[in-house]
């Protein structure tokens, strides 16, 4: 009996060992598609800010100015090495007069080095 039981532990665990040290060799789709829609985003942020450095005389519909502006900042103030010592949170706004519901890229440019020196 005692060897039974033994032998049915140590299958069991030369099973267990069998099926739970296969690793995944391939990548599944959806992390697949994530890496590449983060690309896609990150490139249209790096094309946002060329276009501010630009200086034209274009325009962008006032949501897609805000993610925009948001997401370029979150972009380039993102990073691992914050220093949680002291920590402060700024909450800071600007206004942007605009007679239509477009914002011009002159006037995103000024909220960028604002929100930027911050």
């Amino acid at each position: 009996m005692r060897t039974i039981k033994h032998l049915t532990w140590a299958l069991l665990i030369v099973s267990l060992a069998a099926t739970g040290c296969k690793k995944d060799e391939q990548q599944s789709p959806a992390t697949n598609y994530e890496a590449q829609a983060s690309m896609k985003i990150t490139k249209q942020l790096l094309s946002f800010r060329d276009n501010l450095k630009l200086k034209s005389g274009g325009s962008l519909p006032a949501d897609s100015a805000t993610w925009y502006l948001e997401g370029l900042l979150n972009y380039e103030n993102a990073n691992n090495d914050h220093n949680f010592i002291n920590l402060n949170f700024i909450h800071d706004s600007i206004v942007i007069y605009s007679g239509s519901n477009s914002i011009s890229i002159n006037d995103l440019n000024i909220a960028y080095d604002y929100f930027s020196s911050k």
